[in-house]
């Protein structure tokens, strides 16, 4: 969006926003992988408006002019989705073909021929189709003419049956407590209303979808689990034009070598140190970062490629260290002078350890964010959430808190999160795997004597010693098969 002496122009955005609903046809071409999320957003959608209609509804806050405009646009989003779950591609080519092929009439119309391949009788197709014209018809009434209002209780059952059919017909998956919660009202309206009532044409199918719901208690849990589904499901424009949350891919974490590289045919560590099982952790949390990202959990996510990548930089550190040394790195028997073997142990005054990992060019600005947003986040440091400001390159950067404001939390697990993830991928990604394992070999073949000797004098209570001529056999077959599955793969 373009903007003239920091005043944003209206008549910019609004082409900006007809532009961008103009054309629906990307949505043709959609996976059934990207279909499966469409249907699982837009039924968040839907559920968020049956919340407001029960609320609106109900008698301490009654009010049909909000009720029917929830109810209209309801409705429609509801059978655009029934039509679209029936044939996508269809719809969305008459959808994009013309103009009028978009409207309430269009969709009605089209799940009305829809339904006529459904097990329903005349008489509830009927009513289904009555049900939909009323709808429209308020619809209409209350956004164009709000001027009057008129309503009927035994309308209000029928719409609400009719959505727990149609969710029933299509398989639209709208939370089963909502649909409870409708049919409640719609039972309590029957119950403690008098006077003429529609024919009953749906009896028989609402009653075996009402015993079929399953029904949880809406504990603290579910309703903390329903903030975090929301935020995922907002998208934030910055003042650089990107939108957040971001679709981020996973950590590709091709081999991480162990310890002694030996390993890889030994399966047996000659000298195990405390420190060994750190490169367990890394791939755990490189996932952990990834998924908690992806759900909204924005701090975890940080938390986590943080300690990602103080793992990394500790494993790789120690790896290449006399093992004495790195013992006594992780037991943290310091020298003097020497700093604590944390993320700090990597960054600012201490960033020459970069150069035994020959990273120090290419991670060290990187490296440095990374820790003063540790520090901000771990410790809430006002001096460290400044300075991450200071270095923002927009104008919300700049004043918002990068670790407490909702619209700028998210940018900053982003950026967190791909440090993390190429800092992984530059240690353990495809084009080292190969080079780790020849390594891996080369060590066993040093190694062979002392290590199977090794493995030969190991004695497990209650079972008899593994002969040697089979200790050797069983490393040299793993080997020819890795040796072999590396030259296959290359």
């Amino acid at each position: 969006m373009k903007k003239q002496n920091n005043i944003l122009d209206f008549k910019e955005i609004t082409r900006e926003v007809k532009e961008h609903y103009e054309d629906l046809s990307p949505l043709i071409d959609f996976s059934e992988k990207q279909k499966k999320q469409f249907f699982k957003d837009e039924k968040q959608t839907l559920e968020k408006f049956i919340f407001f209609m029960l609320n609106t509804n109900s008698s301490y806050f009654s009010d049909i002019h909000i009720y029917y405009s929830l109810t209209g646009s309801f409705y429609e989003l509801l059978i655009k989705l029934c039509i679209l779950k029936e044939n996508w591609t269809e719809y969305l080519k008459a959808y994009n073909k013309e103009r009028n092929n978009r409207n309430f009439e269009y969709a009605k119309n089209a799940l009305i021929k829809i339904i006529k391949d459904k097990s329903l009788t005349d008489k509830q197709i009927s009513r289904i189709k009555e049900i939909l014209d009323f709808t429209q018809v308020q619809r209409n009434n209350f956004l164009h003419s709000p001027f009057k209002g008129w309503d009927h209780y035994a309308v209000q059952t029928q719409m609400f049956e009719l959505v727990t059919l149609l969710d029933d017909i299509f398989d639209i998956k709208i939370n089963d407590d909502l649909l409870f919660e409708m049919l409640n009202q719609t039972y309590s309206y029957k119950r403690n209303n008098s006077g003429m009532d529609f024919e009953e044409v749906f009896e028989n199918q609402i009653k075996e979808i009402y015993k079929n719901l399953e029904l949880r208690e809406k504990e603290l849990d579910e309703l903390i689990e329903q903030k975090y589904e929301n935020i995922t499901t907002c998208y934030f424009e910055h003042d650089d034009g990107e939108f957040y949350p971001k679709n981020i891919k996973p950590v590709e974490i091709a081999y991480i070598p162990p310890p002694e590289e030996h390993v890889i045919i030994t399966d047996l560590y000659d000298k195990p140190q405390d420190w060994y099982p750190i490169y367990i952790l890394i791939n755990d949390f490189s996932e952990q970062a990834f998924l908690c990202y992806r759900r909204g959990y924005y701090h975890a996510s940080m938390a986590s490629a943080i300690n990602c990548c103080e793992y990394v930089l500790k494993y790789e550190f120690m790896r290449k260290s006399p093992r004495e040394y790195a013992k006594e790195l992780i037991e943290n028997k310091r020298k003097k002078g020497e700093p604590m073997f944390a993320l700090g142990f990597f960054t600012g005054d201490n960033k020459d350890n970069l150069d035994k990992l020959g990273i120090k060019q290419k991670f060290e600005n990187k490296l440095n964010y990374l820790n003063e947003t540790r520090i901000a986040l771990y410790h809430f440091n006002p001096k460290k959430i400044k300075k991450l400001q200071e270095e923002g390159k927009t104008f919300i950067e700049t004043i918002a808190n990068p670790i407490t404001d909702e619209i700028e939390v998210s940018r900053t697990a982003y950026k967190i999160y791909n440090i993390m993830k190429e800092l992984v991928e530059h240690f353990y990604d495809e084009n080292n795997r190969i080079g780790f394992i020849k390594k891996g070999l080369e060590d066993y073949e040093k190694r062979k004597e002392e290590m199977t000797k090794r493995a030969n004098n190991q004695q497990f209570e209650g079972l008899p010693k593994l002969p040697k001529e089979f200790i050797e056999g069983y490393m040299e077959k793993k080997k020819e098969f890795i040796k072999k599955e590396m030259e296959k793969n290359k």
